[in-house]
């Protein structure tokens, strides 16, 4: 009987040392607090060193482990795009539907998975 508990805390001590490292096997981004999904106005046309100013319409997304991935057609940008790009909103209020028109600046490289980080329009 008493190996058979030695046994059982073993079988745990090893599941608790296990669960942080499958914990992390998705990397996502902890949200301190909620921003505001950031519209940029039509000025935005001149984006600042490293940025892209796109207008584009929201094309049907999904959510992810970590949160909300949005996929938006582009119509027009100040540099050359892929037809479609995709940045994350977990830690923004989004409250988007596929189809709007959206306004928005992004960094001009994409991040290693191929997705944009979005940038304040200013």
């Amino acid at each position: 009987m008493h190996s058979r508990s030695a046994l059982v805390i073993a079988i745990l001590g090893t599941a608790m040392q296990l669960y942080p490292v499958r914990a992390q096997a998705v990397p996502c981004v902890a949200c301190r607090a909620l921003q505001p999904f950031p519209h940029c106005d039509d000025a935005a046309a001149q984006p600042p060193t490293g940025a892209v100013s796109v207008v584009g319409t929201v094309a049907p997304f999904s959510t992810g482990p970590c949160g909300t991935g949005v996929v938006v057609d582009v119509i027009r940008s100040s540099q050359a795009l892929p037809r479609r790009i995709a940045f994350d909103v977990s830690c923004l209020l989004w409250n988007g539907e596929p189809g709007d028109m959206l306004r928005i600046m992004v960094d001009e490289t994409p991040s290693p998975d191929g997705s944009y980080r979005l940038r304040a329009c200013k």
